[in-house]
């Protein structure tokens, strides 16, 4: 929610931003873990993959719904945390900030 508000604002201003946005989100949904664990990929690939805040969401979802599931020591809450409050934060600073644009378009 967090970065759909930040892109709102900014898909808003730039309209091309738009479609930038849907080819980059489907291979960031891929490369999330959704489909197949990061855990199961090589140790070469998984350092570049924990990058994306979303993995850690998975990997946070799959831990507390699987009773015997053990996560990986690559899991940091607090970098999910903090991904959520900073684009939070920006996207409704944008939202203020570009309000009047916003409802004229």
């Amino acid at each position: 929610m967090a970065v759909s508000t930040l892109f709102s604002v900014l898909c808003g201003i730039v309209p091309e931003l738009a479609k930038v946005v849907r080819v980059s989100t489907m291979p960031m949904m891929i490369l999330s873990g959704a489909i197949i664990p990061i855990q199961a990929l090589p140790h070469v690939y998984q350092e570049w993959l924990w990058l994306n805040p979303i993995a850690h969401g998975i990997e946070l979802l799959r831990l507390a719904f699987f009773e015997h599931y053990r996560a990986t020591p690559y899991l940091n809450t607090l970098y999910l945390v903090e991904w959520i409050a900073v684009s939070m934060v920006i996207g409704l600073m944008l939202h203020i900030r570009f309000q009047y644009r916003m409802k004229m378009q």
